[in-house]
């Protein structure tokens, strides 16, 4: 979930699962409350949200998808590849389900179980058997049995209701995990498998859990992020730890965050700050988060993470220089610290360098890196407090 890296600063060179720019977040006025609360927000209400690299798209409440931000391979799905700093309106559908976003390639589910996926094709990560990019939605094969799709950086994995794994695209780090390193432009199934719960794709590397509440990873591992103590790239599922009591985990660039039964929350791989262990060590084994258990969801980002808690409050930590914690200021933090302080948040998303949240009433807010418009605020100024989405 990254165009060209214009900064020097180590290990933001990745260029991976996201975009760098020369701009640092502008301070909203009213840093006692950050601006969240002061008044609602008219406009189109959302049930779902999701974060790529430099853009964002979200399910509103009547099925209809509205994207908005980076859009250079079209993978905002709006016919075009221009830009949009306010959401835009993708086709007449409001039959979409489920959606996840990549790097510069969107993939989404509709409720008939079909996939669609659109944008940069160039490993064959839209799965249609070609290298072609698509500018607005193509479906996926006959299959009418998705349960749920990922989108990584140049790959892409989606899980069956029969519980198999499938992905596709570019397999350079082994992230296909079919053991080889070979591209597929179609969906290739992963193992023999039949009983896993989800799966999140990062940038070349996937981490899924199974029925069995075990957690799995693969593809490439030189910063940790399979989570197997071993640095190396992994090109079949591989176990992470004994334990049984994984309930979810998220993949991002290159670090892993997954939260157990107990609500408590682990991270390894790369770190600046983004593990929460308040160092900026890799860890290259799960590493618990130094905060209370109570966690209800992790998004893993770039060198961010953002979480929401059972009351409704959100956390992020990481690096900070685009503002994208979202706390009023650009200050890099090693634990987890709460966003503004309103208790009614549904959910976050953390792309690149910015982040979305959701709120219960369906609004959304987003902060961060805004080159590309992602921020959604009819602006493409940097801000590192939350705002709200302007409609057009």
């Amino acid at each position: 979930m990254k165009p060209v890296v214009k900064i020097l600063l180590p290990l933001i060179l990745l260029g991976i699962f996201c975009a760098c720019g020369t701009e640092t977040g502008t301070p909203l006025p009213d840093q006692e409350s950050l601006g969240i609360n002061s008044s609602p927000v008219l406009g189109v209400t959302f049930k779902k949200l999701f974060a790529g690299a430099d853009y964002n798209c979200g399910i509103a409440s009547d099925g209809a998808l509205w994207c908005w931000g980076s859009n250079g391979s079209g993978q905002l799905g709006d016919g075009t590849s221009a830009d949009r700093n306010q959401p835009v309106k993708i086709g007449n559908s409001r039959k979409w389900s489920s959606i996840d976003c990549g790097s510069y390639h969107t993939c989404a589910k509709k409720t008939d179980n079909t996939v669609w996926c659109w944008g940069s094709n160039q490993y064959g990560q839209l799965g249609n058997g070609t290298t072609v990019n698509q500018k607005s939605p193509v479906k996926i094969g006959k299959a009418d049995d998705w349960a749920s799709v990922s989108a990584g950086e140049r790959h892409t994995c989606a899980r069956k209701s029969n519980r198999t794994i499938w992905c596709w695209g570019s397999n350079a780090g082994g992230q296909l995990g079919d053991g080889s390193t070979a591209d597929h432009k179609k969906p290739h199934q992963v193992g023999k498998a039949n009983n896993w719960a989800s799966i999140s794709a990062g940038y070349f590397h996937n981490c899924a859990k199974k029925t069995d509440r075990t957690l799995w990873c693969w593809g490439q591992g030189k910063y940790g992020q399979i989570g197997d103590g071993n640095f190396q790239a992994v090109y079949a599922p591989k176990k992470i730890t004994k334990a049984k009591n994984w309930a979810s985990v998220s993949a991002g660039d290159v670090h892993t965050c997954a939260k157990k039964t107990d609500r408590s929350l682990y991270c390894w791989g790369n770190n600046m700050g983004q593990l929460g262990d308040g160092t900026t060590a890799t860890r290259g084994v799960p590493t618990k988060v130094l905060a209370a258990a109570n966690w209800a969801t992790v998004s893993a980002g770039r060198n961010q993470t953002c979480a929401n808690k059972p009351d409704a409050t959100i956390w992020c930590w990481g690096w900070n220089y685009f503002g994208q914690l979202g706390l009023g200021n650009n200050d890099t933090k090693k634990v987890p610290t709460q966003v503004g302080t309103d208790t009614d948040w549904a959910s976050i998303m953390t792309g690149s360098n910015h982040a979305c949240a959701r709120k219960k009433n369906g609004t959304v807010y987003c902060w961060g890196y805004n080159l590309y418009g992602q921020v959604g605020n009819a602006d493409n100024t940097d801000v590192n407090s939350p705002v709200p989405l302007s409609f057009p």
